[in-house]
């Protein structure tokens, strides 16, 4: 009884304040300080970053960047100052330099205009997505049983089968080696007969402070029941009732929320537990939480704030993925509701938000849509989000609906990719995202670049780089005659001689790319057997590189198009706001010879993107947002124009950085 009236008496006591960030104005040390080498930088903060995550970075980040003043710890010195005034900090963040904690009246006027304070703000609290849930059981009957499949996938299989993920189960992919990161309600996991066998490297509960992520006093009785279901569609496993996408991976639990009357959550919460995890080194995080509206005290985001870099939500978002991490989010329920749109973080300009699409295929009315207040597409993925089979708490099981519901299955297919390519970093791992959906010629609000298909993303080529080589990678899902297979490639519109192509071990194609500048195309296509049958892929348009590039395109336009005038034309750049690419396309006819400028507001130019002659019809071409001599340019307005021997035109584009 007198532990239940402490736990009383503090609760009271905590509510009877309010929550703020505290940000300071340093660390109290930099590492930018001469004579401090990577070496000793590392040694600072290998007892909370892991190998692993530093090994993550190094494929991502120069090495000269890859721990910086963001990674170091709060000044201990300036938590003491503020332990002296009677604060409890909550969370330390140090990618923010800040900390939480309650405050009074009074220590928020004696603590506010210390000279080691930047700022203090009340921390909001969100209301989540809400959440649709079925309890029709004639769903899907018996569908699993097909000779595709050797598992016996019960209820789950219509969820899984609608991403072609059982394919990849297939060809023994399982997600193992993947380490997943969940934000999410609670996880009543170790006792549920789909998820007791789960391996949960570490857990950790961000509204409590201790390492139980199920339901403890305290907690609504409820309040695991969505983390649960949404862990449980990835890594759940029992035969005849429920598997999940990537039921061999790891896992790394958060427990972000508090839920009392209605779902809710604190900002502090997610951007901690996004840290932790990316110390830990996940490879991926997953988090079916979307936040726009505040509890009626606080004030709400307005969808202005929808820019990709307002919310504290959003931002963590940004600092995770430039640091390696692929990142997934939902993006939103508010397809029924006034809002309407996406909530944050899925605002962020490089997360994977995912929409949710009905069993036909159809995006789901509630399903948030785009754009972002700035402009980008968004969402830019959908899987099924509707008659969804996962766990309950309590060892049973229930139908739910919702992108909480889409977005694990998006998780747990990039699972089963990087676990076939471990190679990928997750810019790639997002680039081959769009180019696998159903809808990726013309992406739109609704269902972004359409729903996603496992076998798509895994036989789309990538890059590696092998001994300062660059290499194209090719997969096949179905068997092809390996004597028969080759690949035909272009260069800036020139044929060239005969690619010899390597199968590896585990059954890819793979073929090391000539040298090449940044200013060069190379198109290319396989030709194959299979069946005694001669096969072409892609079977309409080539893939495109671009020079020293990490990434693949598709290009099905043929290029026998006409544009309405016939005349060369250039075509507005996509997407229109960017931030680390945009397409430009452009039509030429009779091989002529054809300059495309990038200019500055100012008319400067910054960049030649192309000088040459390029093939007669389509063509596309990326910028990457560097200048001529390879350096980053500032957001704003730039104008690119295309110079032909009978035309000149220019259009405008927006960076945002």
């Amino acid at each position: 009884m007198k532990q239940i009236f402490i736990l009383i008496t503090l609760t009271i006591s905590l509510f009877a304040q309010e929550k703020y960030f505290i940000n300071f104005r340093d660390k109290g040390l930099h590492l930018a300080k001469a004579g401090i080498s990577m070496s000793q930088k590392l040694d600072m903060v290998k007892s909370y970053i892991s190998p692993k995550a530093i090994a993550r970075r190094e494929r991502v980040m120069p090495y000269n960047e890859i721990i910086t003043d963001e990674d170091l710890p709060v000044s201990e010195n300036y938590i003491n100052e503020l332990e002296n005034y009677g604060i409890t900090i909550i969370h330390k963040l140090n990618w923010f330099n800040a900390v939480s904690a309650y405050l009074t009246d009074e220590q928020l006027n004696e603590i506010k205009n210390l000279d080691f304070i930047e700022s203090v703000r009340p921390i909001k609290i969100f209301k989540t997505d809400k959440t649709f849930e079925f309890n029709d059981t004639e769903i899907y009957k018996s569908s699993n049983q097909n000779s595709i499949t050797s598992l016996d996938y019960g209820s789950s299989y219509q969820q899984l089968q609608f991403s072609n993920i059982p394919q990849l189960h297939e060809l023994g992919l399982t997600g193992e080696g993947i380490t997943i990161g969940m934000l999410d309600s609670g996880f009543d996991w170790a006792t549920h007969p789909a998820m007791r066998n789960m391996d949960v490297i570490d857990e950790y509960d961000f509204v409590f402070n201790d390492n139980c992520t199920a339901n403890e006093n305290g907690d609504d009785p409820t309040q695991d029941n969505h983390g649960t279901y949404t862990v449980s569609l990835i890594g759940g496993y029992s035969e005849g009732n429920l598997i999940g996408a990537a039921y061999n991976a790891s896992f790394l639990l958060a427990k972000t929320e508090k839920i009392d009357t209605e779902t809710r959550t604190e900002e502090d919460y997610y951007a901690a537990a996004l840290e932790w995890m990316e110390n830990r080194g996940v490879d991926i995080t997953s988090s079916s939480i979307g936040y726009n509206l505040f509890d009626s005290d606080q004030t709400s985001y307005i969808y202005g704030d929808m820019d990709g870099a307002t919310a504290i939500v959003t931002r963590a978002v940004a600092k995770a993925f430039n640091r390696g991490v692929i990142t997934v989010t939902s993006a939103g329920n508010e397809g029924n509701y006034a809002w309407r749109k996406i909530t944050a973080p899925a605002d962020e300009f490089n997360v994977i938000s995912v929409g949710a699409m009905d069993t036909d295929g159809a995006v789901s009315s509630f399903s948030s849509r785009g754009p972002t207040y700035d402009g980008r597409i968004k969402p830019e993925i959908c899987a099924l989000g509707r008659s969804v089979y996962g766990a309950n708490s309590v060892g049973s099981y229930r139908y739910t609906a919702g992108t909480s519901s889409s977005t694990p299955l998006v998780a747990g297919t990039i699972a089963l990719v990087k676990e076939f390519y471990p190679h990928l970093n997750n810019r790639q791992i997002r680039n081959l995202v769009l180019e696998s959906g159903d809808n990726a010629s013309s992406p739109n609000n609704d269902i972004g670049w359409g729903a996603l298909s496992a076998v798509t993303m895994i036989e789309f080529p990538n890059i590696s780089i092998e001994n300062d080589y660059y290499q194209i990678n090719k997969f096949f899902t179905n068997a092809v005659q390996d004597n028969d297979i080759s690949a035909a490639y272009s260069i800036n519109g020139v044929e060239q001689s005969e690619i010899t192509i390597t199968k590896n071990e585990k059954g890819d194609y793979c073929w090391t790319l000539p040298s090449l500048s940044e200013f060069d195309t190379l198109h290319f296509h396989y030709t194959y057997t299979r069946d005694n049958l001669e096969m072409r892929n892609p079977v309409n348009g080539e893939y495109t590189y671009y020079g020293n590039s990490e990434y693949v395109f598709l290009n099905t336009v043929d290029n026998n198009y006409e544009t309405n005038s016939g005349k060369n034309e250039l075509m507005q750049n996509y997407p229109n706001p960017f931030n680390t690419s945009t397409t430009i396309s452009f039509f030429t006819k009779n091989k002529v010879s054809t300059q495309i400028y990038i200019y500055n507001i100012l008319g400067q130019k910054v960049r030649t993107l192309f000088n040459g002659v390029p093939n007669d019809g389509y063509n596309t071409i990326i910028w990457n947002g560097r200048n001529d001599n390879g350096r980053m340019v500032a957001s704003g307005i730039y104008f690119y124009q295309m110079i032909t021997p009978d035309n000149s035109t220019a259009k405008k584009m927006v960076l945002v950085r």
